[in-house]
């Protein structure tokens, strides 16, 4: 059973000042035929006014303590810490309408449905903080929290995952059936190195493999591996075959938007070994999943401190003035620039955008260091007014295509226990990857509602032939910087930049690998950081 699936995402924080495609809500003409939907995603047309700063209208000042930019993850994690530690005098500022970056939600007659990152994980043995976190908002029931229960209603219910292969469905996304024995071998030997991963441990005593990444070993027979493709990993082990290669390549697809032949095998690696969780009620490899996705997650963060984000507003400059720092922002409802004088400032905005934003040389001397490349994505919501036919296996939560393009697609009515026929909502996940990351942005922003919905149903019918007649909408959400990938050598431009002159630095590219949990840990590093200064 595969135990970790698009962190979009997960992860991830807000692409809050600079990406791809806004939130533009272009509700498209059609004509009689066409079908009905819209394109949305982060405010690319707004995040580009930071190249070229000229905005007008009165300025208001404002003095804060803490000021934390960008409202995904890492962000709303490092307020919802400072709020639980007792801090006051911060604010939360993002460009977007809405928090929770790539990990929002919208609604429409079927439920709510996810525009990015979509579950968690069981929590992993090395992640205490965030156990503590679930068993605060009622993910976890017991008081033990090294053998915790979770709550059932937010597991994943059976069917979980099926493969499309061969002409007929499967259980489970690991080819299994129509292979060859030595296939199955592979497939084995491949399972028993990751679980051996799982135990090991280096010279320094932690695990060779952990969430939050920084929580994993330094020893360097571990390191080793990030210096290799998960391609040239799997071929020096002996690896050759076809099918085994299509899923750790589906998978290093799945969560770093990126091929096997460009992602650290050190990262590719971590994705297998890492997750050691436990429930005394369930199976390692179930999952914690909503019908909203992870924006259920966002929403638990935001009312416990909704009273200080504040939306959209750009930030376009950061000064040092003396022991302070001046931060320029522009609030698109009020049309009125507010400069900020902060002591400290959460960046937890993606990096790339801190090199057009912060105009301090010592931070400009790290950032140009940095060489990220950013995953682009597309996720589009197919709203149906009955439920496709099925034969064989009924629909799963994951559905996955081994001929298909895209990464296959949820079923986000999958918790609804109701037997009656009605209305669904199934998410489909496309990794941009036929192109340059910097090219494939380009070509998602030129190309229209009916070209992308022309891909969508393709690839739905290669296993689902009634899909036109039972289809109602399709929505498209695109993220243009959805995940840094984790190429090689990423492990050597992470963490050298946690926190520099009272600026905390937490972003999921800052560690490299975009999960919820390193987003949430990022956010708790920045606040737990700031809370011992002041104590």
């Amino acid at each position: 059973m595969k135990t970790t699936r698009r962190k979009l995402i997960i992860f991830a924080g807000s692409l809050t000042i600079l990406t791809l495609v806004g939130y533009r809500k272009i509700k498209h003409v059609f004509q009689v035929g066409k079908i009905p939907g819209s394109i949305t995603g982060a405010s690319f047309s707004r995040g580009h006014l930071v190249r070229d700063p000229q905005f007008t209208g009165e300025i208001l000042e404002e003095s804060l303590n803490i000021l934390i930019i960008g409202a995904g993850v890492s962000g709303l994690s490092a307020a919802y810490h400072l709020n639980e530690r007792g801090v006051k005098g911060f604010k939360v500022l993002d460009l977007e309408p809405r928090v929770g970056g790539n990990s929002s939600s919208q609604e429409n007659k079927a439920g709510k449905y996810p525009l990015g990152a979509h579950y968690v994980p069981l929590a992993s043995s090395d992640s205490m903080e965030l156990k503590i976190f679930f068993k605060k908002i009622g993910i976890i029931t017991n008081d033990d929290l090294n053998l915790p229960e979770y709550n059932e209603y937010h597991v994943c219910s059976a069917p979980q995952e099926r493969l499309f292969l061969g002409g007929r469905w499967q259980e489970g996304l690991e080819p299994s059936e129509g292979i060859s024995e030595n296939s199955k071998k592979e497939f084995f030997r491949f399972f028993d190195h990751m679980d051996k991963f799982k135990k090991l441990r280096g010279a320094d005593g932690l695990r060779a493999f952990a969430i939050p990444i920084n929580r994993s070993s330094q020893d360097s027979k571990y390191l080793k591996f990030d210096q290799l493709t998960m391609q040239e990993y799997l071929t020096t082990e002996g690896f050759k075959d076809k099918y085994l290669f299509w899923y750790v390549n589906y998978c290093c697809r799945d969560d770093f938007g990126a091929s096997i032949d460009k992602v650290s095998a050190w990262a590719a690696i971590h994705y297998f070994a890492a997750r050691d969780g436990v429930g005394v009620n369930l199976k390692s490899s179930d999952v914690i999943t909503w019908p909203e996705g992870n924006a259920w997650l966002i929403q638990k963060f935001s009312e416990k401190i909704k009273g200080s984000i504040q939306l959209n507003t750009l930030v376009y400059d950061v000064q040092k003035i003396n022991e302070s720092y001046l931060v320029k922002t522009y609030n698109f409802n009020s049309k009125k620039r507010i400069f900020y004088t902060v002591a400290k400032i959460v960046y937890a905005a993606p990096l790339f955008t801190a090199k057009k934003i912060i105009n301090i040389k010592k931070i400009q001397k790290h950032l140009k260091k940095l060489k990220l490349n950013y995953a682009p994505w597309m996720t589009a919501n197919i709203f149906l007014k009955e439920p496709l036919e099925e034969k064989e296996i009924p629909l799963c939560w994951d559905n996955v295509n081994y001929h298909g393009k895209s990464l296959g697609y949820i079923n986000n009515n999958h918790q609804d226990l109701s037997t009656s026929k009605r209305s669904i909502n199934l998410t489909q996940y496309w990794p941009l990857m036929d192109s340059s990351p910097k090219k494939a942005r380009i070509n998602a922003l030129t190309k229209s509602h009916p070209e992308w919905c022309n891909d969508v149903i393709n690839e739905m019918e290669l296993t689902h032939s009634d899909i036109r007649d039972k289809l109602e909408q399709i929505d498209i959400s695109l993220w243009g910087h959805a995940m840094a990938i984790p190429q090689v050598g990423f492990l050597k431009r992470s963490y050298n930049l946690s926190s520099i002159d009272n600026i905390y630095f937490a972003h999921t590219d800052h560690s490299g690998i975009s999960l919820f949990e390193e987003g949430f840990y990022q956010g708790f590093y920045a606040a737990e950081n700031i809370f011992k200064e002041q104590v």
